[in-house]
């Protein structure tokens, strides 16, 4: 199990170059890439994008990082970039074209996997315009995710978004869709977040299903906290990710942690999220080892 931490935070705030490096030197094996504008307004993907995600990937390479996992742009409804309710699934829509290259640029970066989230509709989550309008989002993916060698990760958000939140509707949404191309991305802060808990929702899933992690914790008040600073019993989650035979890493989504804190310390505070990462994965490694006894 390796540890990867989400880059977009460090390396907006320190450049690409010195924030891969504060990563890397904090403990991290890899980072999870994140394609984000900087404003709704901003492009996501200039015209040189292959060259500049080739040069990102041969950075990390330097650096010595991997890139386990990406994160696709996170739709808004106020932005030209991302999808709307109602678009047209194909290239001739350019917010379309960007979830495409955001396939093609985890390619060139070296990963395997990628995360979406599901796309808002007016009727909200628990309707059936949700799952068909996703259904098909997912389906004029799946060509493309398949010709770049990248699997599809949807994404269990928080109950307060509405959006998958519940393990039953990722399951449908992903039964519907009938395709090893996509899988469940389990963050485990957003099922603490919401009427369940972490290990209960992993344990709702059909084995097999779960080939990624995000961790963080919530605090009743907040998610994306460093986990040990809320709610959720790691004990659990170790030993239920051990007994469903997962095989996947653990990618660390923690900046509402380092944010609080003045920039200059945000590497000293990284390695400190590292270091609970690592414990995690001991718990887990020694939950694995306890069922083989």
């Amino acid at each position: 199990m390796r540890l990867s931490l989400d880059n977009s935070v460090i390396c907006k705030v320190f450049g690409v170059e010195n924030g891969l490096k504060i990563i890397k030197n904090a403990g991290f094996d890899d980072v999870d890439y994140i394609f984000m504008a900087a404003s709704p307004k901003d492009s996501i993907f200039e015209k040189d994008f292959r060259k500049t995600m080739s040069d990102t990937a041969q950075l990390l390479k330097k650096i010595g990082l991997g890139c386990n996992q990406t994160h696709s742009s996170i739709p808004i409804s106020n932005g030209p970039v991302t999808i709307h309710y109602g678009d047209d699934f194909d290239m001739s829509n350019p917010r379309f074209a960007n979830m495409v290259y955001v396939l093609e640029s985890s390619a060139i970066m070296g990963a395997t996997q990628c995360v979406f989230h599901g796309l808002a509709v007016p009727q909200g989550g628990e309707s059936e315009q949700y799952m068909e309008f996703n259904y098909n989002y997912f389906k004029a993916l799946e060509p493309y995710a398949k010709k770049y060698g990248i699997k599809i990760g949807i994404e269990n958000l928080e109950k307060i978004s509405g959006n998958l939140y519940k393990a039953e509707w990722q399951n449908e949404l992903l039964d519907r869709l009938n395709s090893d191309q996509f899988y469940a991305l389990i963050d485990l802060g957003h099922a603490a977040a919401s009427d369940t808990t972490p290990d209960a929702h992993l344990l709702s899933i059909p084995r097999g299903r779960v080939q990624g992690l995000h961790f963080h914790d919530f605090n009743t008040i907040t998610a994306h906290i460093v986990p040990g600073l809320g709610i959720t019993d790691w004990d659990k989650v170790a030993q239920v990710l051990a007994e469903i035979g997962y095989e996947g890493d653990i990618d660390m989504e923690v900046s509402i942690t380092y944010r609080q804190f003045p920039k200059h310390l945000f590497p000293t505070v990284l390695q400190f999220i590292a270091d609970s990462g690592k414990i995690f994965i001991e718990k887990f490694e020694n939950a694995k080892a306890a069922l083989k006894k």
